[in-house]
């Protein structure tokens, strides 16, 4: 059976910056330092980046974009490039993920002529894996990889090999998607062994939860399902709600594939407590798919819509192509043509403007 314009949670590591986990007592404790520090210095200008770079791991995006306002214009000031690269940087980070490329491009593009001129391969590294991101993003995935592999040179000149295990992820992801099953299978086996190699346990998760991915594409469900339940394992122990979720959102995956519904909403439906709007906008898709394929439609519309409502709210077009044809999908079951119509005429809309 074949399921059209569905979410897995595709575990990329993507992100060296932010957190993966909750860290509101670090972000707590940064407002209390930025208060008490009132001098327009470089070290106000590292306090507000460091700031922004905890709430864009929140997906604060508002928030991040005001402190980061505030750090640009006092290194204009002080001529202080090294600040006003990070937060160009952090910039274009959140447009990307705001599905704004042509900005992020802009911004992260800026930082990375910066980076250059003072020669700071740890910014020009992380540089490098935002436009590989972003290009991944848009869908060019040989121009993501040759982005990534110019980044995991900087970090292994700088011997940051827990940022190269990630990026090498990176370009397994990639592999991945571009159906290329052996390297990327390479790329993740050779990231895991990094992360064993500096004890990174959450690092080791995601390499399970992706390798999973690619037995699950293979039709290997059994493989799939040792290798998820690895990463949900790892996950609940060191209290990582992002993988957590992700991993029962694929567990539940494997079961809608084997039309075993009641087990695949039992999965979804325990990632509906979370407070993360996008997981939720994604749960919420699949959960739409499952009734859909049950023929109970009204109930499909429900979830759907729900998923339309969170992307929109997030301003998130990158995202919204998929709920809004299986919407359309719906309605062409329903033999409500003119509505199905509309729906797939605007994901077709969004899909070009993203």
């Amino acid at each position: 059976m074949k399921i059209t314009c569905k979410y897995f949670f595709l575990l990329f590591f993507f992100f060296l910056d932010g957190v993966t986990f909750s860290q509101n007592s670090k972000i707590d404790s940064l407002k209390i330092k930025l208060q008490k520090y009132s001098k327009k210095d470089t070290t106000r200008v590292n306090l507000l980046n460091d700031l922004s770079n905890k709430l864009y791991g929140k997906r604060s995006f508002d928030k991040t974009i005001k402190y980061l306002k505030e750090s640009e214009k006092i290194s204009d000031s002080l001529g202080y490039t090294k600040g006003k690269a990070k937060s160009l940087r952090l910039k274009g980070l959140v447009y990307r993920d705001k599905s704004n490329f042509e900005k992020s491009f802009q911004f992260i593009n800026e930082a990375l002529q910066l980076n250059k001129t003072i020669n700071s391969k740890s910014e020009i590294a992380r540089c490098y894996n935002g436009i590989g991101v972003l290009f991944y993003y848009k869908g060019d995935k040989n121009k993501a990889i040759n982005y990534y592999k110019k980044s995991i040179y900087f970090f292994e000149e700088i011997g940051n090999k827990k940022a190269v295990a990630i990026i090498t992820n990176n370009i397994g992801r990639a592999y991945s998607e571009l159906g290329n099953y052996p390297d990327a299978t390479i790329y993740y086996k050779k990231s895991m062994s990094i992360h064993k190699e500096v004890n990174n346990q959450i690092g080791i998760a995601y390499c399970y939860n992706n390798l999973g991915l690619i037995f699950m594409n293979q039709g290997n469900y059994i493989k799939a399902l040792e290798h998820y339940n690895k990463s949900y394992k790892t996950a609940k122990k060191n209290r990582d709600d992002w993988l957590v979720n992700a991993t029962l959102g694929n567990i539940g995956a494997i079961y809608h594939y084997q039309e075993d519904y009641e087990k695949a909403l039992f999965y979804y439906e325990k990632i509906l407590k979370t407070t993360d709007k996008k997981v939720k906008a994604f749960t919420l898709n699949n959960i739409g798919l499952v009734h859909k394929e049950r023929k109970n439609f009204q109930r499909a519309i429900e979830n759907l819509k729900k998923s339309i409502k969170i992307h929109q709210e997030m301003n998130n077009k990158f995202n919204l192509t998929s709920p809004l044809n299986n919407i359309g999908d719906v309605y062409l079951d329903l033999k409500e043509y003119s509505i199905a119509y509309q729906y797939f005429k605007q994901a077709k809309k969004k899909r070009i403007r993203s």
